[in-house]
């Protein structure tokens, strides 16, 4: 098991690949303890009309989902980060500095990148992240391989996702713990 793990969470306007993104949170973590090290928010809201430019979709499914919730979309992003002063949030004003954050997160991690292991639920965050990239001719500091998927430990622990659901901070916390709580389960001696 390497020294850190990698969670990633992602809020779109859309549920395919090529979906136009609202806001990437990335946060690197110990899975022994959950203990989060490094949390980044990248709120990618000014760069829709590039997004769109690029060929990123929006849906109209998805955009009903986001005006019939509770609070109105622009309280969403400063919702994600009350009371979490260990996120960093950044706010790029164009798609190609949204694609450097992305990238320089895991760069900068100071970790092995072939020993890092990267957390979502579902194949759905990496992909979208690696379809973006990929229009940058940027490749991801990590290979298909790395990738772990959340939902997995779900059903074999019996335990529903936690947390606020469609809150990047909040999403990566919950799964986090659901992360560290499974490998624990799995490395429990069995009784006799």
């Amino acid at each position: 098991m390497s020294l850190l793990h990698a969670m990633i969470d992602a809020e779109t306007w859309g549920t395919s690949r090529d979906a136009a993104i609202r806001a990437v949170c990335l946060m690197l973590f110990r899975p022994d303890t959950g203990a989060i090290e490094q949390a980044e928010l990248i709120d990618m809201r000014a760069t829709l009309d590039e997004q769109i430019e690029y060929g990123r979709r929006v849906d109209g499914k998805t955009v009903k989902f986001w005006i019939s919730q509770p609070r109105p979309l622009r309280e969403y992003i400063q919702a994600y980060v009350q009371d979490k002063t260990y996120v960093q949030v950044k706010k790029p004003e164009t798609l190609f500095r949204a694609v450097e954050d992305i990238t320089s997160f895991f760069n900068n991690a100071h970790i092995k990148n072939d020993q890092l292991k990267i957390w979502s639920r579902g194949s759905f965050d990496t992909d979208l992240l690696n379809h973006l990239t990929d229009r940058f001719g940027t490749d991801l500091p990590y290979r298909y391989w790395q990738a772990r998927d959340v939902r997995t430990l779900d059903e074999i622990t019996n335990k529903p996702k936690p947390g606020q659901p469609h809150d990047p901070v909040s999403d990566c916390e919950a799964q986090i713990r659901q992360v560290v709580n499974a490998l624990k389960l799995a490395r429990q001696p069995e009784a006799a």
